[in-house]
């Protein structure tokens, strides 16, 4: 699967989540686009405590130190709907999933901004995790909306995937697979 790249230079006063607001509604070809954010001073790629810290994404402090600097953000086109998604890896993932599931009580309101970018909640709104199973892999999800709209997370080998619907999630999962 060929993965498409959108470059969103980002200025040191830039709102981030209104440029990513204004990136998703141009038009995209269905699939995967990476979206790269460079830095117009010295033109490096954005780490991903300074992209949470722009978008205003909270989570645990137990976690950011498990992080690797480098992550993908990606938009996933469908007929219809555009979905974000955040793939973080971790140096080490030991304890990761106790973490996780204990962020679970306000992965919502921490994520929040960046489901704004995305859409409005729905009628179909849980306010609670359910899982399932994709590949072998346990993946948590809270629904916002019938159109497949929500918080949806994955631990992916020693990859996070975080997503706003189930569908781009297991997209994501399937490229992760081809790419072993």
């Amino acid at each position: 699967a060929t993965v498409q790249e959108k470059t969103i230079e980002v200025a040191a006063t830039d709102n981030l989540s209104l440029l990513l607001s204004n990136a998703l509604k141009e038009e995209y070809p269905q699939g995967f686009t990476r979206i790269l954010l460079k830095n117009t001073e010295g033109k490096t790629s954005v780490a991903i405590r300074e992209f949470l810290n722009k978008t205003a994404v909270v989570i645990p402090e137990s976690l950011l130190p498990l992080f690797n600097e480098d992550f993908v953000l990606f938009m996933y086109a469908s007929p219809g709907r555009k979905r974000l998604g955040v793939i973080a890896e971790f140096a080490l993932t030991e304890g990761v999933q106790d973490i996780l599931s204990a962020w679970e009580t306000t992965l919502e309101q921490d994520t929040k901004p960046l489901w704004e970018i995305v859409g409005q909640k729905g009628s179909a709104y849980a306010p609670f995790f359910r899982q399932a199973v994709y590949q072998n892999n346990l993946v948590r999800f809270q629904t916002f909306s019938v159109l497949d709209f929500g918080v949806v997370y994955t631990l992916f080998d020693t990859k996070l995937i975080l997503t706003t619907s189930f569908e781009s999630l297991t997209k994501a999962v399937d490229l992760l697979m081809q790419s072993r």
